[in-house]
């Protein structure tokens, strides 16, 4: 139910910032597999406003210029997707999710942005997840 910029419907992560400052997430990590934490970096440049929210394609097309699109996707029947940082110390695990079998055009996400419990919901993004029966 959402295109991606170059009109595909891919799946998405969306990234929300909880805070009302912007914050730059350059450099942090989103991967699909728990053996492989820097599988794919988030590029120089990529801010989220205060109270603002990014979308992440997974759709395996690095090679699109315009939007971010991750090198892995993900499974209808389930999964975990994993959101890491990077420092001198390490890799610090920031986040994560646990989904089951999805539905088409059903959003898993939380509600209350960023905070709540995940729910299966109406798609609403860049915008607030909100409980909705589906």
């Amino acid at each position: 139910s959402n295109k991606d910029p170059q009109g595909e419907f891919d799946d998405w992560v969306e990234l929300y910032n909880t805070t009302t400052s912007a914050i730059n997430i350059s450099g942090k990590f989103l991967t699909d597999d728990k053996t492989k934490p820097t599988k794919w970096k988030i590029p120089t440049g990529t801010n989220i406003q205060g109270g603002g929210y990014v979308i992440v394609w997974a759709d395996e097309d690095g090679a699109d210029t315009v939007g971010l699109h991750a090198n892995f996707k993900l499974s209808k029947s389930g999964e975990i997707v994993f959101y890491y940082d990077s420092s001198e110390s390490g890799i610090t695990l920031l986040d994560s999710i646990t989904f089951g079998v999805q539905q088409d055009d059903i959003s898993f996400g939380r509600i209350l942005n960023g905070t709540g419990i995940f729910q299966f919901t109406k798609p609403t993004p860049l915008a607030v997840n909100t409980p909705a029966k589906v």
